[in-house]
């Protein structure tokens, strides 16, 4: 299993090219419009190349276009829409 130290480059808290994440939380992504919002969700941040949520794993896969983007920030634009979230493999 992966950890998060891991993940996340120890020196600036940045994250690679490509992060996994797991939804934790008790709100769960139930069909195709809840990866939908996910995917519009995380995409609109600058620095985010693709993003692929799948609601039968549970997973998303965010592609970055440079390490300038945080984990709390993913994991905050997805709290406020009721999405708990923490790295995966």
């Amino acid at each position: 299993m992966i950890s998060k130290l891991t993940l996340v480059n120890k020196r600036r808290n940045k994250l690679p090219k490509q992060i996994n994440l797991r939804v934790t939380g008790k709100h769960k992504m139930h069909c195709a419009g809840c990866e939908n919002t996910v995917e519009f969700i995380l995409s609109q941040i600058p620095e985010v190349e693709h993003v692929a949520a799948d609601h039968k794993t549970q997973k998303i896969t965010v592609s970055l276009k440079s390490d300038r983007v945080e984990l709390q920030q993913l994991q905050s634009e997805l709290e406020y829409a009721g999405y708990q979230v923490e790295p995966s493999q």
